[in-house]
């Protein structure tokens, strides 16, 4: 869980681009009903965790206010290696996303 945004935001902030093609399909493969499909509830709260840990630190008082279930944050696990990518690549930070891409994020409060 989470993987979706973390590319998103990722390719927003660190300078990258998402193409819009019009004859481009989309799609997601699922098992076979008869295997059944479980949901991995603390792995993806973990995900989440890191996810905020690593590209929504400077703003961790708005996100807590969205999600509390995010507030204990012991679990995340390493991240160093994230919070190099994010540096390597000169992410830039939330205000910059906010103020160039998603304006009326700020106005959402």
């Amino acid at each position: 869980g989470s993987e979706n945004v973390e590319m998103s935001v990722r390719i927003w902030r660190c300078g990258g681009s998402i193409a819009f093609v019009p004859c481009s399909r989309v799609g997601h493969l699922f098992r076979p009903a008869s295997t059944g499909y479980t949901r991995h509830y603390e792995v993806e709260a973990r995900n989440k965790k890191r996810l905020a840990a690593v590209w929504f630190s400077d703003k961790m008082e708005r996100v807590l206010e969205a999600d509390r279930g995010l507030e204990d944050m012991s679990d995340v696990g390493d991240i160093s290696e994230r919070i190099a990518l994010r540096e390597r690549l000169q992410c830039k930070d939330m205000d910059w996303f906010i103020k160039n891409v998603y304006p009326e994020l700020e106005t959402s409060k």
